[in-house]
């Protein structure tokens, strides 16, 4: 017996207010993982296991004085990605 999908396309239609807040949204989010990422294997290679969770602290420790413009953003942008940081790691490690 096969399985019958219903699907829906929705296509959106941002003004330029939307694609605006996108981009930097999308900014924010690339802006977490590198720096993160940096950071990460910065500890990786100095044989300390990094926690995502305290990576999160001290960026946002730094977001108050050197990156102030990620506020203009929901705060999820700049906390997934270190979520996706740690999946990434702990696949790359196998644990």
């Amino acid at each position: 017996m096969s399985a019958i999908s219903i699907t829906h396309k929705i296509a959106l239609k941002p003004n330029n207010k939307h694609i605006t807040y996108f981009k930097k949204a999308f900014g924010c989010a690339r802006l977490a993982y590198n720096w993160g990422l940096a950071k990460w294997k910065e500890s990786y290679q100095l044989g300390i296991k990094a926690n995502h969770l305290q990576l999160k602290k001290e960026f946002n420790a730094l977001k108050k004085s050197q990156f102030n413009f990620v506020y203009e953003v929901t705060k999820y942008a700049t906390q997934q990605p270190f979520i996706h940081l740690n999946l990434a790691f702990n696949k790359f490690l196998g644990i």
